[in-house]
């Protein structure tokens, strides 16, 4: 794939359609600010797990945020892993971003919340 950041001078960042690695083990909150050497900024935590709408989620897993998800872990599924992803797209805040049909595996009413609060808000 070729990078588009040439073209616009600035940064990129793009969402697959295949969620990351399952069998790699980490926790929510370091699944959403994945990006090496990027300091944790907790307004801006908020506010992605917010529009990713994944409040509810992380609020019934044992350590919240803290919880090791993984093989070792706790099991999510595929419409979490999609939205841990729509999450760390928007807590990097990338001037552009490759979105590849990233409301798929969540239902009608979530896609429209996580468009609403993450791209459009």
């Amino acid at each position: 794939m070729r990078s588009v950041a040439p073209f616009f001078n600035t940064k990129t960042d793009r969402l697959p359609r295949q969620a990351r690695d399952k069998h790699r083990e980490s926790t929510q909150k370091r699944e959403t600010r994945f990006r090496p050497g990027m300091p944790y900024d907790a307004e801006r935590y908020a506010a992605a797990v917010e529009a990713a709408c994944l409040a509810p989620d992380i609020a019934g897993m044992p350590a919240g945020d803290l919880t090791e998800i993984g093989e070792r872990g706790t099991t999510v599924s595929g419409g979490q892993k999609a939205r841990i992803g729509f999450a760390r797209l928007l807590y990097q805040q990338q001037a552009v971003n490759i979105l590849d049909d990233p409301y798929s595996a969540v239902d009608p009413d979530v896609a429209l919340e996580m468009h609403q609060l993450g791209l459009e808000g």
